[in-house]
């Protein structure tokens, strides 16, 4: 359902002459920055100071846009950036398409808390999504480090001319 779900989006952008190739490195910066330094804010002073939370929640659904648009053309691009992997470099590329999956789902069901804890306005709520945004900072962080091992060490998506 995932896979056909990208197709339509992929046919969709491509129909306006948008292509996916060469997005997901730049988006997957905006994932990664976006809901750390969210993470940071929040943990920082969400509790407290109203203006970080506002700030940290406005960088947090940006940041989840980023994750979900990583996650579209990750999926997109996944089987093209592995064929020229060798073997351990494609056990790798699984443990990157597993954990971004677990991302997109977790941010998703972290979106579906902050609303709730902005309406309730209880400060051990604010600091218990305070931790599972420093948790998803984290993994988000061990995410973008096995990338770049797939880029830098394996060659994961870059193209060569003969």
């Amino acid at each position: 359902m995932i896979e056909t779900l990208i197709g339509k989006i992929v046919g969709i952008a491509m129909g306006y002459g948008i292509t996916i190739d060469g997005w997901h490195p730049m988006l997957a910066h905006f994932a990664l920055a976006l809901p750390v330094v969210a993470a940071l804010f929040w943990l920082f002073g969400g509790a407290k100071n109203p203006s970080f939370k506002s700030a940290a929640s406005t960088l947090f659904f940006l940041g989840l846009i980023a994750i979900f648009a990583t996650f579209i053309t990750g999926r997109a691009i996944g089987t093209d950036a592995a064929i020229i992997l060798s073997p351990d470099g494609k056990e790798i590329f699984e443990q990157h398409v597993t954990l971004g999956n677990a991302l997109t789902l977790f941010y998703l069901l972290l979106a579906l808390l902050v609303p709730i804890v902005l309406f309730l306005k209880k400060k051990p709520l604010a600091y218990f999504v305070a931790i599972l945004m420093f948790v998803g900072a984290i993994a988000l962080l061990y995410q973008a480090r096995i990338g770049e091992i797939l880029v830098y060490t394996y060659g994961a998506g870059i193209s060569t001319s003969q």
